[in-house]
């Protein structure tokens, strides 16, 4: 009886909200390239036009031959800045900075990124925390074409990742990768 009763504890335990993320806390990043450069961004969303989210941190990893390295980094002075839809943060601009110890590198062409934003907006729920976690994440590549460049934005194709819309992968053996 008792491994029974012990087996449907463990079986309901993730039921309850033990292992479980609140809606909504993982959604797509924003990532383009104008004049000024590589573009991180929230989406525009209704969510976001409603409440624009405190972004605290920015992390930009290199996929290599041993998996995810992370080559720039971004923590908001005072805890949180507030970024809209359509606004950036540029590397020059906010002084994403390369991680402690690593050394000072510039995203390129054919190269394999990912970014994630950090940031918090006021719980829609309106009980509980007075606000909730947000992180946007995209994985993108640097394209050049025609003497210029352009971000191209990496989908899933069940649940890999599907690096053949990058026209010059930058590691040859790494035909998807999970993250």
């Amino acid at each position: 009886m008792r491994p029974i009763l012990l087996g449907a504890i463990l079986l309901a335990l993730p039921g309850i909200g033990g292992c479980t993320q609140p809606r909504g806390t993982y959604q797509a990043a924003a990532v383009s390239f104008d004049r000024a450069g590589v573009c991180f961004s929230i989406p525009d969303s209704e969510e976001s036009r409603r409440s624009t989210p405190e972004v605290t941190s920015l992390t930009v990893s290199r996929l290599a031959d041993d998996g995810w390295v992370p080559v720039l980094q971004w923590d908001s002075p005072g805890g949180g800045t507030r970024l809209r839809p359509g606004e950036c943060l540029y590397r020059a601009r906010v002084e994403i900075h390369p991680r402690d110890g690593l050394p000072d590198e510039t995203l390129r062409p054919g190269a394999r990124y990912g970014v994630d934003i950090t940031g918090e907006i006021a719980n829609p729920a309106g009980r509980g925390d007075p606000t909730v976690l947000r992180r946007y994440e995209a994985d993108f590549c640097l394209v050049e074409h025609a003497a210029s460049m352009r971000i191209e934005l990496v989908p899933r194709t069940r649940g890999e990742l599907d690096w053949s819309v990058c026209e010059t992968p930058a590691e040859s053996g790494h035909s998807a990768a999970k993250r």
